[in-house]
């Protein structure tokens, strides 16, 4: 079984606010990795290292921010 699948399955009301868009995350990184600069040089990967850093922050802005508004409005 896959883990999104899984994971709907097993959803427990009490924390429906705080289960992970697991689709959307998916998709987030799927784009990401399309999207990673292709390497010529096998030995260096500084270039696709610092794209999937910049990645990884910009999905934190994107959470933080969601949750700062999420708690703001109640």
């Amino acid at each position: 079984m896959k883990f999104g699948v899984h994971l709907l399955a097993n959803l427990t009301p009490e924390w429906n606010s705080q289960y992970i868009q697991y689709e959307y995350m998916t998709e987030l990184l799927e784009k990401a990795v399309a999207a990673a600069p292709i390497i010529v040089d096998g030995d260096n990967n500084s270039a696709s290292e610092q794209y999937f850093l910049r990645a990884d922050e910009d999905f934190l802005e994107v959470k933080i921010t969601a949750l700062y508004h999420s708690i703001s409005i109640r």
